[in-house]
C-alpha cells in the first residue's frame, strides 16, 4: 500500500516512513505556506493530484472532471474552527468557501445550518455554531456522527444527524459549563502565585471540552493556558496560547526532553499526554518556556481600537463598509470601536443566563441593540441588569456586526466592555 501523510503540524526530526509526506512546516519545505491547516494541506495535495491526472489524460471527457471549487466550503470550515490566520490562501479558501456554502450545494451542511438557524455562513457563524455542532461528537464520543453527515446525500438521514450533533453539543454545553466551575477554582488558586503560565489538572474530567476550557482561562487570565484531566494515573490535556508565546513549540521540547510521552500541536494551540508523576515536571517546564519566550515579562493584556466614534454613526452603512475587510479571524481582526454618547435604556438576560442583550439610545435618538456574551456576574453585566443605570450615558467597547432576526436586518454591536 502506497502511503501518503498531509499534516500541518511542527513534525519530529525523523519523518513517517510514508512514500510522501506533504507537511509546509518541513524544514526542506520552500512553498511559505506555514500558515495552512491541515485541510488546506490536504486541498492543495489534491490539486496538484488532480492537475496531474489530467496531464496524463486520466479523465476520458470533461464530465468526468472534478471541480475541486466546490469542496471549498470544506475547507473554509476547517481553516475558520482551526482558528488559522487569515492570510495570504487561507484568505482566498475561506472567501471563496464561504460563498460555496451559501450556495448550499451539501446536504450535510445545509441541514445542519437550518438545525442552527444559519441564513448565512460566515467566519462567526461556522467557528461558533457549525465547528460546535460537528466537534461535538468527537468530543463526548465517535466523530462519526459528523463525518456520516457531510457525506450523505439522503435529507432524511441529513435531519436524523443534524439533530443529533445539535443534541450533543447542548450535552457537550452542560458538561462544560460544570467543569469550568470547577476549572476556574482551581485557577483563581494557581495565579495568586503571579505565573507566567496556568495550569490546571483535574480528576475524571471530560476530555472532550479541555480545549475549550483551556481558551476560556487563557481569555479570562491571559496567560498560556494548558487544562487536563487525570485517568488512571494518566493525564491527556490541551492547551491554548496568547500571541506572544508559540505554546506548539513547548509542547514538542517537551515531547524530545521525554517530559511528556505525546504532544503536538501549532502556536495557538496543543495537546499532549503525560504519566501523573511527571505532572510537576511538566508544570515547571512549562513556566520556564514561557517566562523564557516572554523575556522574563509578565504578558499584558491590551486591547487594540481600531476607531471612536459617536453611537449615532453605528448603523449598517457603516457595517457595509467594515464588510469589505472581510473574511476576518486570526490575523485579519474585527475592526474593535468605542462607541461614545450611548446612553443605556435596558438589558436583560438571554439564553442560558450566561449572555444579555439590552438597547442604548444614541445623540440622535436612535435605538441600537446590543449583545454581550458571558457577561453574566462580569462588573459590565452586573452594571447594565442594575435597573438604578438606566439612562446611564456610556463608553461601549466591541464590534459593530449585521443581525438578522425574524427577517428584519440591522445593526447590531456586539459589547465587549464600558466604560462610564
Amino acid at each position: 500500500m502506497d502511503i501518503v501523510i498531509t499534516d500541518h503540524h511542527s513534525p519530529d526530526t525523523v519523518l513517517p516512513a510514508a512514500d510522501a509526506v506533504v507537511n509546509p512546516k518541513r524544514k526542506d519545505d520552500t512553498s511559505d505556506l506555514k500558515m495552512l491547516a491541515g485541510v488546506g494541506v490536504a486541498f492543495l495535495t489534491l490539486v496538484s493530484i488532480n492537475r496531474e491526472l489530467k496531464n496524463r489524460n486520466f479523465f476520458n471527457d470533461e464530465a468526468e472532471q472534478i471541480n475541486l471549487l466546490n469542496y471549498t466550503d470544506f475547507v473554509a470550515l476547517g481553516t475558520i474552527c482551526d482558528t488559522m490566520p487569515l492570510i495570504g490562501l487561507n484568505r482566498a479558501f475561506v472567501s471563496t468557501g464561504l460563498q460555496i456554502m451559501n450556495l448550499r450545494q451539501n446536504i450535510g451542511l445545509k441541514t445542519l445550518m437550518d438545525v442552527a438557524s444559519i441564513k448565512q455562513p460566515s467566519v462567526y457563524s461556522v467557528g461558533f455554531a457549525l465547528g460546535p455542532r460537528l466537534n461535538a461528537a468527537g468530543r463526548l464520543d465517535s466523530a462519526s456522527p459528523a463525518l456520516n453527515l457531510l457525506l450523505t446525500d439522503n435529507p432524511l438521514i441529513a435531519r436524523d444527524l443534524a439533530n443529533q450533533l445539535h443534541k450533543m453539543n447542548q450535552e457537550r454545553i452542560d458538561i462544560q459549563n460544570t467543569i469550568m466551575l470547577s476549572a476556574t477554582s482551581l485557577a483563581d488558586d494557581y495565579c495568586k502565585n503571579g505565573k507566567c503560565s496556568l495550569f490546571v489538572c483535574g480528576d475524571n474530567w471530560h476530555g472532550g471540552v479541555m480545549g475549550i476550557i483551556a481558551g476560556r482561562l487563557k481569555d479570562k487570565y491571559n496567560l498560556p493556558t494548558c487544562v487536563a484531566t487525570k485517568v488512571d494515573g494518566i493525564i491527556n490535556g490541551s492547551g491554548r496560547s496568547i500571541p506572544e508565546v508559540d505554546l506548539g513549540k513547548i509542547i514538542h521540547d517537551a515531547l524530545s526532553l521525554g517530559i511528556i510521552s505525546e504532544g503536538g500541536g501549532h502556536a495557538a494551540a496543543a495537546g499532549f499526554t503525560l504519566n501523573a508523576d511527571k505532572e510537576k515536571d511538566f508544570c515547571e517546564f512549562l513556566e520556564k518556556s514561557v517566562y523564557e519566550q516572554l523575556n522574563g515579562e509578565k504578558p499584558r493584556l491590551e486591547t487594540i481600537v481600531d476607531a471612536e466614534i459617536d453611537a449615532s454613526v453605528a448603523d449598517m452603512r457603516l457595517v457595509e463598509k467594515l464588510s469589505a475587510l472581510a473574511p476576518f479571524g486570526q490575523s485579519n481582526p474585527e475592526p474593535t470601536l468605542v462607541l461614545r454618547n450611548a446612553v443605556l435604556k435596558y438589558a436583560t438576560t438571554i439564553g442560558q443566563g450566561n449572555h444579555l442583550r439590552g438597547v442604548v439610545k444614541t445623540s440622535d435618538g436612535r435605538q441600537l441593540s446590543f449583545v454581550g456574551f458571558n457577561l453574566i456576574g462580569t462588573k459590565v453585566g452586573d452594571f447594565l441588569l442594575d435597573d438604578a443605570n438606566v439612562n446611564t450615558k456610556m463608553m461601549l467597547l466591541g464590534k459593530l456586526k449585521e443581525n438578522n432576526y425574524n427577517g428584519v436586518v440591522g445593526a447590531q454591536f456586539v459589547l465587549e466592555d464600558m466604560a462610564i
